[in-house]
């Protein structure tokens, strides 16, 4: 029930979003993207992106030798 619950919570924005979005006419006459093309840009954004995730993830109190095993 509980994860039911946290399920339905955290997708009824995302869904509403999605929902309320306008359609876009256009979409399908474009061009296929390149399959040399990056879906998240250069690696220097990935490589940012990676070390923005555990600087938050540090300042928010994770610790490198704790184990958070469930």
């Amino acid at each position: 029930m509980q994860i039911l619950s946290i399920d339905l919570g955290t997708d009824i924005l995302p869904a509403l979003a999605l929902g309320a979005e306008k359609p876009t006419k256009e979409v399908m006459k474009k061009q296929p993207r390149s399959h040399k093309e990056r879906p998240f840009g250069t690696k220097l954004k990935q490589l940012q992106d990676f070390f923005g995730f555990f600087y938050v993830l540090y300042t928010g109190g994770w610790q490198w030798d704790k184990a958070y095993c469930f």
